[in-house]
């Protein structure tokens, strides 16, 4: 009988006991699935939408009793919605640059 790790881990304690190595690919795997999917929803959100969702998790995360496995979770999602307002402010800077000043005149 095997024991599952956590129910979002795709591989069991006796894997990474019989070989730590191909545990940890299948942990690593596991965890860039949950970002690549977490990073496709994110991308769909507005600049504002994401600052909400950022802000809502500080407020978790400032709980005094927040289990690891959420703090986990937490951490990376608000590494993603980080990257995505900064790569939208980024976005819009560079059209701003772009913009010729003679075009702006009257």
């Amino acid at each position: 009988m095997t024991k599952k790790i956590s129910s979002k881990k795709n591989c069991s304690k006796d894997d990474v006991d019989r070989n730590p190595i191909k545990g940890n690919e299948k942990l690593n795997n596991a965890v860039k699935n949950t970002y690549q999917i977490l990073k496709q929803e994110i991308d769909l959100l507005t600049y504002e939408d994401s600052i909400e969702r950022l802000d809502a998790l500080i407020v978790e995360l400032k709980k005094e009793n927040i289990s690891i496995d959420k703090l986990e979770d937490y951490y990376m999602k608000g590494k993603i919605y980080l990257q995505h307002c900064e790569s939208i402010l980024n976005d819009v800077e560079q059209s701003l640059i772009q913009i010729d000043p003679e075009s702006l005149k009257d």
